[in-house]
């Protein structure tokens, strides 16, 4: 995971992909990038059935807000 972080930091704030983590391992990594680059986070799921799930998953790793966007 700090690998990631550390090309984000590097390549600056632009958009990343990153794809094909298992379990909450994605929020965790959501939470590091949060806490240690100091910049939002965008995630973005494919059924609002996962929304609370992953937001209390979030929570776990960090203190900032978590802000939940349902579809339309």
């Amino acid at each position: 995971m700090q690998s990631i972080i550390n090309r984000l930091r590097e390549h600056g704030r632009h958009r990343f992909d990153i794809t094909g983590l298992a379990g909450s391992s994605g929020q965790l990594l959501a939470a590091r990038i949060r806490n240690q680059l100091n910049i939002s986070v965008c995630c973005i799921v494919p059924a609002d059935e996962q929304l609370d799930v992953i937001a209390r998953d979030t929570a776990l790793f960090t203190d900032a807000p978590i802000l939940i966007y349902p579809s339309f």
